[in-house]
């Protein structure tokens, strides 16, 4: 009995001693001159998944995005033909796609073609669309309807044709239900949007412009793209220009996903009460890794970017216009870097304007904006842990302005420099 009391004792103290060393105490981070602490920083998920349902219960493919900090842009792939074909006019051209199936096609157009109904890439093709020659031949239409319609499961690319319409008829450029790649030629003149898109739309280069979407209410759309029903957008070079809209997105509108690695979206316009010159999100996420936005005006607010979740890693939101937040109105803006400078609110908020949203800045630079640099009012909220703001000039606020109906903002500026360019700037 004794002999077990003893044992007993030994094992007690050897736990004691080994409660007393612990874990060392992590050490509290420094977060700037103040050493204060704060939470960690969320990164974005490295891949988003899409719904796979339409509004009518229809089950659609699921597609997986990378949305990976700073991709390299990808070239272009080349087509892979089994078949190649040239064609001169309409039934040829109908002819060569009805008769592809699943085989791969590069059809070669040798002269502009008119056409008298939509043409359809019926499920399963996978088609190439290309000029003879320069300057590009065109697909046009003389009477109301879309031009080119692409089936679920169907595949369409295009390199240097045009694809227009004849002044006084309506509709979309292309309608797209499937993938369809864009690298070259362009798409304008059409009244309800350049590209709808519910599918997979990836843009390496060519022009979608002067183009108009004049619906309102749930049916607006973007002058220049449409992206709807948790359709996917990557945008890797071209441009998007000149586009009107009388809704929201004068350049782009998003209900999906629309990923921005390059290229250009300058010099769209939203009429009447709009949001968004250049791009305008209804829902889903706008992630903008390179590329430009710029020259856009609306009347309402966001002159570059409207609405909802809205993250920036890279590129430049510049020189555009509108009454609250020239480069940037959203309800969910992270910037983890990239260039807001040269914007314009004309009421206020010439860089960024948030009322009921939330800003978190973690590096870039918001310079020589008009109407003052970042605007916070209503419920907004404002957290910056580095980045750059400064050189910026309004009436009512210089870099940041406080204020609103509510006055019960949240501002907590851990780091970053207010009022100073960084070190070497020159602008």
């Amino acid at each position: 009995m004794k002999k077990l009391f003893t044992l007993i004792l030994v094992v007690m103290l050897l736990l004691a001693l080994a409660g007393c060393g612990g874990e060392p105490e992590a050490p509290t981070p420094n977060w700037g001159s103040g050493g204060s602490e704060v939470p960690n920083i969320i990164q974005p998920p490295d891949t988003l998944q899409t719904d796979n349902v339409d509004d009518t219960g229809d089950e659609l493919p699921r597609y997986s995005i990378d949305l990976e900090q700073n991709p390299e842009i990808p070239e272009m792939p080349a087509p892979t033909p089994t078949v190649e074909i040239s064609v001169s006019n309409e039934s040829e051209l109908r002819q060569a796609v009805g008769q592809s199936g699943n085989t791969p096609v590069v059809i070669t157009i040798t002269s502009d073609i008119e056409l008298i109904s939509n043409f359809i890439i019926p499920d399963g093709a996978d088609i190439t669309l290309r000029s003879a020659d320069e300057p590009m031949f065109n697909l046009i239409v003389d009477r109301s309807m879309d031009v080119i319609s692409i089936e679920r499961n169907a595949s369409l690319r295009i390199e240097n044709i045009g694809i227009k319409r004849v002044e006084g008829t309506s509709g979309s450029g292309v309608f797209n239900a499937g993938v369809f790649t864009m690298s070259g030629g362009f798409i304008s003149g059409h009244t309800n949007s350049g590209v709808r898109s519910i599918g997979i739309f990836t843009m390496y280069g060519g022009t979608i412009s002067d183009n108009v979407s004049t619906l309102l209410g749930s049916s607006a759309r973007g002058g220049g793209v449409t992206i709807n029903m948790n359709g996917i957008f990557t945008m890797n070079g071209g441009t998007i220009s000149d586009n009107t809209v009388r809704g929201n997105g004068g350049g782009v509108s998003v209900n999906g996903t629309f990923i921005m690695n390059g290229g250009t979206i300058r010099d769209n316009v939203g009429s009447g009460r709009s949001f968004g010159g250049g791009v305008h999100i209804y829902q889903g996420n706008f992630i903008m890794h390179g590329g430009v936005i710029s020259g856009n005006t609306v009347s309402n607010r966001g002159g570059g970017v409207s609405g909802g979740a809205f993250t920036m890693y890279g590129g430049v939101i510049s020189g555009n216009t509108a009454s609250e937040g020239g480069g940037v109105s959203s309800g969910a803006f992270t910037m983890y870097g990239g260039t807001i400078y040269g914007n314009t609110g004309t009421r206020t908020g010439g860089g960024i304007s948030i009322g009921l949203g939330v800003l978190t800045i973690h590096d870039g630079m918001i310079h020589a904006n008009s109407g003052g640099g970042v605007n916070i009012e209503g419920n907004g909220a404002m957290t910056i842990y580095g980045g750059w703001i400064f050189d910026n000039a309004a009436d009512n606020g210089v870099d940041i302005r406080i204020g609103g109906v509510f006055n019960n903002n949240i501002f907590d500026a851990n780091n970053g420099a207010i009022g100073n360019p960084p070190p070497g700037f020159a602008p």
